[in-house]
C-alpha cells in the first residue's frame, strides 16, 4: 500500500514537472508574438494610429514631429513593443527625437520624401531593423540615429553632409555604408561595427579620432560616383510588355535633374513626353510608358467621276448624249429647211406682185389711150 502511495506521489510530482515544463516553454515561444490592442491618438499637429491586424503604427499629417524627452513619454509608449511595421505619412517634415527607440520587432519602415531630418536615437536599439531607405530629401541624421539597430548596409542620399556622433555605434551587422555627400564623421559615429567592411564617401572626407573604434575596418575610400540609369519602353496597357529595347545611360549621381525626352516609337504616342529625372546614389530604372495608337478601319477609296486618264469607255457617247446629237442635227435641219421654204416662198410672191403691177400699168396705159382717141 504504501508503495503505492508513493508511486502516485511520483506520478503527481512528475505531472506537474511536465506541466509547468509545457507552460514556460508557451511562454518563451509566445512572448515575441504578443500584440497590443488597437489604439490611436494625437500627438502635436500630428496623428497616430496603431493596428493590431499588421501590427503597423501609421503617422500622418504635416509639420514636424514634436520630439521626446525620453522613452517614457512617447505618444505611442503603449504599443512600442509590439510594433512591426511604422509608416510615416507625406507631409511630415522630421522625426522626433526617440520617436522608435526601443522597437525590438520593428523590421520595416517607410518614409515620405519630405522628412529632412532624423532626431537623436530615433531609431536606437531596432534589432530587428536590417534595412531601410532614406529619401532623397534627408539632410541630417542625429545623435545615436541607428544605435544598436540591426542595419546591414547604409546608403546616405547626396543631401546628408554630416554624420552625428554615434549615429551607428554598436550596429554590429551593418557591412557597408555609401555617402556620396558626407564630408565629416562624428565621435564613435561606428564605433564597435564589429563586420564594417566598406565605407565609401565624399572624396575629402574626414572622420572624428575615435569614429571607427574598435570597428573592423577604419578606411574610408572614395564613393564611385557613377550611376547607371535604365530607361524602359513600355505600353501603358501591358506594364510588363517592352515596345523597344531599353537604353542605359552612365552618368554622375550628383547630376542635377533634368527633362528626359520620350523617344517617337511607331504605332505609339508617349504618355507623358517630358519626364523629370532626378539622380540618386544608386542605380535606377526610369519606366516611360506609351499608349497604343489605334488603327482606322479601312474605306473604299470613293470613285472619281471627273476621270483624266484614258479608259476603255474613252470615245464611247452616252446615249443620252446622242439622242441630243440627233435632235441638234434636226433642229438644225429645220431651221435651214424652213429658212430655204421662206426665202422661195419671198420670191414667189415678190414675182405675183410685179406681174400684178405690170397688168394695172397696161391696164392704166389702155385707158388712157381710149379715153385720148374719144376726145378727139
Amino acid at each position: 500500500m504504501k508503495n503505492k502511495k508513493r508511486f502516485l506521489k511520483l506520478i503527481a510530482v512528475i505531472t506537474v514537472a511536465m506541466i509547468m515544463v509545457f507552460s514556460l516553454a508557451s511562454c518563451a515561444m509566445g512572448g515575441g508574438t504578443s500584440s497590443a490592442s488597437d489604439a490611436n491618438g494625437t500627438h502635436g499637429s500630428l496623428t497616430w494610429d496603431y493596428k493590431k491586424d499588421g501590427q503597423t503604427l501609421t503617422i500622418t499629417g504635416s509639420g514636424t514631429m514634436t520630439s521626446f524627452t525620453g522613452t517614457e513619454d512617447v505618444a505611442w509608449a503603449d504599443v512600442v513593443t509590439s510594433v512591426k511595421k511604422v509608416v510615416v505619412g507625406s507631409g511630415v517634415t522630421t522625426v522626433g527625437d526617440y520617436a522608435f527607440f526601443g522597437m525590438t520587432q520593428l523590421s520595416e519602415v517607410s518614409l515620405p520624401d519630405t522628412v529632412t531630418a532624423i532626431g537623436k536615437l530615433s531609431f536606437a536599439y531596432t534589432p530587428a531593423l536590417t534595412g531601410i531607405d532614406l529619401p532623397d530629401s534627408l539632410s541630417s541624421v542625429g545623435y545615436g540615429a541607428f544605435e544598436t539597430s540591426g542595419l546591414t548596409a547604409i546608403a546616405l542620399p547626396a543631401s546628408v553632409t554630416a554624420i552625428s556622433d554615434r549615429a551607428f555605434m554598436y550596429c554590429n551587422d551593418l557591412t557597408a555604408v555609401t555617402g556620396s555627400g558626407v564630408m565629416s564623421v562624428g565621435a564613435e559615429a561606428f564605433a564597435y561595427c564589429s563586420a564594417l567592411d566598406s565605407i565609401k564617401l565624399a572624396e575629402g572626407a574626414t572622420a572624428s579620432a575615435t569614429a571607427f573604434d574598435n570597428a573592423k575596418t577604419n578606411k574610408i575610400t572614395v564613393v564611385d560616383n557613377k550611376i547607371t540609369i535604365i530607361y524602359k519602353f513600355v505600353d501603358a496597357a501591358d506594364t510588363a510588355k517592352d515596345i523597344k529595347a531599353s537604353e542605359s545611360v552612365s552618368m554622375d549621381a550628383n547630376a542635377e535633374s533634368y527633362i528626359y525626352k520620350a523617344p517617337e516609337i511607331a504605332g505609339y504616342t508617349a504618355v507623358k513626353t517630358d519626364i523629370m529625372v532626378t539622380p540618386t546614389d544608386v542605380n535606377q530604372t526610369v519606366v516611360v510608358t506609351y499608349n497604343k495608337v489605334e488603327e482606322e478601319p479601312e474605306t473604299e477609296a470613293p470613285v472619281d467621276t471627273d476621270q483624266t486618264a484614258g479608259s476603255e469607255d474613252d470615245g464611247k457617247l452616252e446615249p443620252m448624249t446622242i439622242v441630243a446629237l440627233v435632235v441638234t442635227v434636226l433642229i438644225i435641219i429645220g431651221i435651214i429647211v424652213g429658212t430655204i421654204l421662206f426665202i422661195r416662198h419671198d420670191k414667189k410672191n415678190a414675182g405675183k406682185g410685179t406681174t400684178v403691177r405690170k397688168n394695172k400699168d397696161e391696164k392704166g396705159a389702155n385707158k388712157d389711150k381710149k379715153n385720148t382717141k374719144n376726145k378727139k
